[in-house]
């Protein structure tokens, strides 16, 4: 065999181990990050002062994206299309927005309890630019599946 492309089979090898010990840590990083939320979620902010009795209702919903989310990021570090990566990434957003939508539907925050009862509108104000960003993004990684040069 010719020694190029042997080299050139070993650095084939060589980047397909990094790439899958990368996805390994990734998900390491995503299970982390889960845990950390979930438990600053149920542990930490009902014990905040500006936090309302409305959050019990929020926290189901809160739990249940952060799980599915959760799932999507992992299978999404699992796969090597790039078109599969980008629609398991299109449907966390989608979990994301459901989530942040059902924050402001709720809404469980009362800056009044601690005297900036005006910070409630700034508050409001950001999770629907939130909401709007994760849709934004949505829709740019749903055109990007199908743009030339995303089919490795």
């Amino acid at each position: 065999m010719d020694k190029k492309l042997v080299k050139k089979e070993e650095e084939i090898i060589k980047d397909k181990i990094i790439k899958r010990s990368a996805a390994g840590t990734k998900v390491f990083a995503e299970t982390l990050g889960m845990v950390i939320s979930l438990a600053v979620m149920i542990y930490l902010l009902p014990k905040l002062p500006f936090i309302s009795e409305n959050y019990r209702l929020w926290l189901p919903v809160g739990i249940y994206t952060e799980i599915i989310g959760y799932i999507f990021k992992v299978i999404k570090h699992s796969v090597h299309l790039n078109a599969t990566k980008r629609f398991f990434e299109i449907l966390n957003l989608i979990v994301s927005v459901y989530g942040i939508y059902y924050l402001i539907k709720i809404y469980p925050f009362d800056f009044g309890r601690v005297g900036f009862s005006e910070t409630n509108g700034f508050v409001r104000f950001a999770l629907i630019v939130a909401v709007f960003a994760l849709l934004f993004a949505v829709l740019v990684n749903f055109f990007r599946i199908f743009l030339p040069g995303n089919k490795k």
